[in-house]
């Protein structure tokens, strides 16, 4: 699976500074997640919610997958916020 990494409404950059606003946070407790078509999603056996660990070259994090159709059915190539410059 190939991940492109996206930008988060009302977040800056990788949430260095609006991570720490306590209004923000209160719309999402959960740093990221992974977005994922659910056709792409059911062939992967993948459920909405569950804890992916999504790797790179320069490390891996665990975040939850967030099952819709809002992303396009793309094969292997999903969303992933940016939360962790590890990646």
């Amino acid at each position: 699976m190939v991940l492109s990494t996206v930008r988060e409404v009302g977040h800056y950059s990788c949430r260095s500074m609006t991570g720490n606003c306590a209004a923000l946070a209160a719309l999402a407790d959960e740093p990221g997640y992974a977005q994922i078509n659910t056709a792409d999603a059911a062939r992967l056996g993948i459920e909405d919610e569950a804890l992916v660990w999504v790797h790179s070259r320069k490390g891996k994090i665990i975040t939850r997958a967030q099952v819709s159709d809002r992303p396009k059915q793309r094969g292997d190539l999903h969303d992933l916020p940016v939360v962790d410059w590890r990646l």
